[in-house]
């Protein structure tokens, strides 16, 4: 999946993020261990973009449709999710 559509997005350990993931209720997050993941996740995208898959391989049960439709799908639900987090948590 990651080696056949193109992926960008890296991550920056902020103030805010790091404090959003230090005051998670369920299980906070410190930040050496935000800045560690962030570090893991912008290899992981950086090893993505210089080893993509080329032409792009023919699956049998799930095409590369199959796979934009269901990252746009995944984002979209992810976003809605964080947001109605996001006005819960600051209307608190």
């Amino acid at each position: 999946f990651g080696r056949t559509l193109p992926i960008s997005l890296e991550v920056r350990p902020t103030e805010r993020l790091v404090g959003e993931c230090e005051s998670f209720p369920q299980y906070p997050v410190l930040e050496p261990d935000v800045r560690a993941a962030c570090e893991v996740a912008d290899r992981i995208v950086r090893d993505n973009g210089t080893r993509e898959l080329e032409p792009d391989p023919e699956y049998s049960l799930l095409t590369q449709d199959f796979f934009l439709e269901t990252f746009e799908r995944v984002n979209e639900r992810m976003l809605l999710r964080l947001r109605a987090y996001g006005r819960r948590r600051h209307s608190l």
